[in-house]
């Protein structure tokens, strides 16, 4: 974060004390950090994936995963069906291309996401192909969860 690609990006602490609509609503402390915002896409089914690229979209930086050997974030998604019951290894795979969303298959259904970006903040979806995968190295997901962000008076301590 200290490249500052992402502008303003994790500089403050949003803390929602209430959400509104058909969702259950959960406290959840974004820690200015983007270790945690790795995908799981072997483990969490649609539903899952789709609340957590939403947890990590603007103003934050995207959630995380890869495409072959770079890091890209997603943004923009949608549980367009949960009715859909794919085997888990076709998660993170590229099922379709349609207005500019890419429609990603998960366990247990399909998301759509409108925004690809690469860690420099570039627009990647023209370059996203049908049958390409997302896929997050099992070292990122474990640094996730073993990571705890510890702050002092002069900011984050690394």
């Amino acid at each position: 974060m200290s490249n500052r690609i992402f502008g303003e990006s994790g500089d403050k602490i949003v803390i929602e004390e209430k959400i509104e609509g058909p969702e259950i609503s959960v406290f959840v402390f974004c820690d200015g950090t983007d270790i945690h915002a790795w995908i799981d896409w072997r483990r969490w089914n649609a539903d899952e994936i789709d609340r957590f690229i939403r947890a990590f979209d603007d103003p934050y930086m995207g959630a995380r995963t890869t495409l072959g050997d770079k890091s890209v974030r997603l943004k923009d998604a949608e549980l367009v069906s949960d009715s859909t019951n794919y085997h888990p290894f076709q998660s993170g795979l590229i099922v379709r291309k349609y207005n500019n969303q890419a429609m990603i298959c998960c366990s247990g259904g399909i998301i759509t996401v409108s925004k690809i970006i690469d860690d420099h903040g570039n627009d990647i979806m023209s370059s996203i192909e049908i049958g390409d995968r997302f896929f997050t190295p099992e070292d990122a997901i474990e640094k996730a969860l073993n990571y705890s962000a510890v702050y002092d008076s002069t900011g984050l301590k690394d």
